[in-house]
């Protein structure tokens, strides 16, 4: 019985992995990935041991199918008919800790670190092409579903984020895994080459610079000019206003927060408050 053997864990599935194939410390690992990806019949051809040999480029895409059948189910997942045995992982067990007071984790400093992203987009005659380079503000620790999660829909779900792991190459990271200084991104669909999200502080921070801007003189001109210019149509009244964010207001935002003004200003405060709106703290 689960239940019994974690019971903090009793009354709730959430937190539960399910696995097709036991850990890759394990024995059985790799032979378990072969069978549930119904790769056999390639690893006993003749030719496959000086194929996928794991420095060569068929040996780290090959690694890299295995590593694929390695990675938690989804909530929503059909069991195939290969599978046979299933590995559960319960969550780990914690201590409860004393929850912090809003102020008191507003005012404590976050530590964040800059990922290098290598974007990737497959095509017909590759594997993966290259198409660019991204950078993305995480706090120190994050794991890859904070990093999906900054990205958002520049990011598709079924998107991978890949790392260089010792000895094996070009890996695939699982959602719970911490994020690297450098990583590559598969079929990445965003423009933008600099992502964020703001802590509650820096939105705080953010809309009351918004506010003083408009409340100066010069800010007061400035939304008259954009009404005069709309003529009364609204639409044309918040695209010439998001212009006049773009230039004149959040640049001087983003060098105060340490960001880059340079990198499409307007997207890039959009995109690193897109929880304010859900938030009634804010």
């Amino acid at each position: 019985n689960m239940d019994e053997q974690h019971p903090a864990a009793a009354g709730s599935r959430a937190d539960w992995r399910v696995f097709r194939v036991p850990a890759d410390s394990e024995e059985g690992h790799e032979q378990a990935a072969i069978d549930v990806l119904g790769l056999g019949f390639l690893a006993d051809m003749p030719e496959a041991k000086h194929n996928l040999v794991p420095e060569s480029g068929c040996g780290k895409q090959w690694r890299r199918l295995l590593a694929s059948a390695g990675e938690p189910m989804s909530p929503h997942a059909r069991l195939g008919l290969r599978i046979r045995v299933l590995w559960v992982q319960p969550p780990p067990e914690v201590e409860p800790i004393a929850q912090a007071s809003e102020a008191e984790e507003e005012d404590a400093p976050q530590k964040f670190f800059i990922v290098d992203a290598t974007c990737q987009k497959s095509t017909v005659k590759k594997f993966f092409s290259v198409s660019g380079k991204v950078q993305v503000r995480l706090p120190v620790g994050a794991n890859v579903a904070e990093l999906r999660g900054i990205l958002g829909w520049d990011f598709p779900e079924k998107a991978r984020v890949l790392a260089e792991r010792p000895g094996r190459g070009l890996c695939t990271l699982l959602e719970t895994d911490t994020v690297p200084a450098h990583v590559v991104l598969t079929d990445f669909r965003g423009r933008r080459n600099f992502y964020a999200r703001f802590t509650n502080a820096e939105s705080k921070r953010v809309l009351t610079m918004v506010i003083e801007f408009f409340q100066r003189p010069e800010g007061e001109a400035k939304l008259t000019t954009v009404w005069q210019a709309a003529k009364g149509d609204e639409g044309r009244y918040g695209m010439i206003l998001c212009q006049v964010l773009s230039d004149d207001v959040y640049p001087p935002i983003l060098r105060a927060l340490g960001l880059p003004d340079d990198e499409q200003p307007l997207h890039l405060i959009i995109g690193a408050m897109d929880h304010v709106a859900s938030d009634w703290s804010l």
